[in-house]
């Protein structure tokens, strides 16, 4: 590979590497199935769906098989949901407490 080749390469990987460091978007980490767990709190009997939990207690949301059900999916994927703000700030759904 002749020099400009290399240097080219460099500059194209300097500039990735430049986009992920100043990047301000929220990174979301999942960890595997095993030994994970996300518990969540309604607040002010917020109800999205007929089907869906109602509860005010604590419930588990991640890793519970009923939520992997087509019809409960979209509670999961609901309560779940990040809002970006065009401030640069995210907030969690309305009426939503996670622990």
């Amino acid at each position: 590979m002749n020099t400009s080749g290399i240097i080219l390469k460099m500059i194209l990987l300097s500039n990735m590497l430049d986009l992920v460091v100043n990047a301000k978007r929220p990174v979301v980490i999942i960890p595997r199935y095993e030994g994970s767990r996300l518990e969540t709190k309604l607040v002010n009997q917020y109800t999205s769906k007929w089907y869906c939990v109602t509860d005010n207690d604590w419930f588990t949301i991640w890793l519970d098989l009923e939520l992997q059900l087509p019809f409960y999916f979209k509670c999961f994927r609901e309560r779940m949901k990040l809002k970006e703000r065009f401030c640069d700030k995210t907030v969690l759904s309305k009426n939503i407490n996670r622990n």
